[in-house]
């Protein structure tokens, strides 16, 4: 079995040999700047917006919505015990009903035991500490909660109770069933990473699953209105372009089963009928993408906001929507290299956007009513 083979650069970056890697921790995926799926996508969509924000990074919140995702993901990826370990339920005040929460809550206290509270949380907090050690202050506990769970990623109860229904409900699934056991994916591979070069140009996936015979893609989505989760669903493919994803995705195990083929897989646990399998399937889709011994691409939609009901939906890859998908992707590529031999990695690219006539054609007839 051949050693994990990873060179680090600067500043935390990590750089990856093309190969196919087992078991490579999202941080350091992350810290290869080998252009993935997502870089993909921004430069096919606007390559002046892409490398602007390469330059000029912004601050990237850590928002419910994205911890909701990441949670969701690591139940059904890497299951309960690894979701114990990396996430921690935040304390509810419920749980504290004698709690001093507010300030007003403080001063009543301080009053209560006769000491001036001054005119911050802290001041009151030291006052009453002098004469009370044993009253329960909300920002103490938060406090000593926060402590003990450094490293780990806080969510709130109701969180963890709808990750646990959305997996048990994912399960339910007649298409999933097969594969799971105790709401996470036992059949396959989890978090497969490829790295690859082409038209000089360093690329990556990371697969959420990997079966033998199709790429599972796992997806949280929020409705913007009250719809059926099936509809919900298909709209947020279209609107998060994810169409594109699988095309870099599929692109990329194209890639693999050409490394696979130079021997070039890492830290393996799999015998060598599973890839094998795997890379047969991909090469009946190329040729005829209906047959039932194709590799299929297959998206898990959960929602994320009320109900957390599932949507399973198989990408049709004989479909002209796929197909455009992968020449965008292609395109992207040709661009990108085009782009950095113009202006380099450290400078940004103009605009180049010709003044324009608008007309009747350009709008919608409802635009100006």
């Amino acid at each position: 079995m051949n050693a994990l083979v990873s060179a680090p650069i600067s500043n935390n970056v990590v750089r990856f040999e093309p190969g196919i890697y087992f078991g490579v921790p999202e941080a350091e995926y992350h810290a290869d700047q080998s252009l993935g799926s997502t870089s993909l996508k921004e430069l096919i969509i606007d390559p002046v917006e892409y490398q602007h924000d390469q330059l000029y990074p912004g601050v990237e919140k850590e928002t419910m919505a994205l911890k909701w995702g990441h949670a969701i993901h690591c139940r059904a990826l890497e299951g309960r015990l690894s979701l114990a370990e990396r996430f921690a339920i935040a304390p509810a005040v419920t749980d504290y009903k004698d709690a001093l929460v507010t300030m007003e809550h403080l001063r009543s206290h301080c009053k209560l035991v006769g000491v001036k509270p001054g005119k911050k949380k802290e001041e009151a907090i030291a006052a009453i500490r002098e004469f009370d050690k044993d009253v329960l202050i909300w920002d103490e506990i938060i406090a000593k909660f926060e402590a003990e769970n450094v490293g780990r990623t806080i969510i709130p109860r109701d969180a963890l109770h709808e990750i646990e229904m959305a997996a048990r409900w994912m399960q339910r699934d007649p298409k999933l069933a097969p594969v799971m056991r105790d709401g996470t994916f036992v059949a396959g591979a989890s978090e497969v990473s490829i790295f690859y070069v082409e038209n000089g140009v360093r690329l990556k996936a990371r697969i959420d699953h990997l079966l033998s015979h199709a790429i599972i893609d796992l997806k949280s989505f929020r409705p913007f209105f009250k719809e059926r989760a099936l509809e919900a669903a298909k709209k947020a493919v279209s609107r998060m372009r994810y169409d594109l994803q699988a095309g870099a995705y599929i692109k990329a195990l194209r890639a693999a089963a050409k490394l696979y083929a130079e021997g070039r897989v890492f830290n393996n646990p799999y015998d060598r009928e599973f890839l094998d399998s795997v890379f047969r399937a991909l090469a009946v889709a190329e040729t005829d993408a209906d047959s039932d011994d194709a590799l299929k691409w297959v998206w898990v939609m959960i929602k994320a906001s009320g109900a957390p009901q599932p949507v399973v939906g198989e990408f049709d890859l004989s479909s002209m929507i796929f197909k455009q998908a992968v020449a965008d992707v292609d395109g992207a590529i040709v661009a990108y290299r085009g782009l950095m031999e113009k202006y380099g990695p450290d400078n940004e690219w103009e605009p180049d956007i010709p003044a324009q006539k608008w007309g009747d054609t350009d709008w919608s007839p409802y635009a100006f009513i």
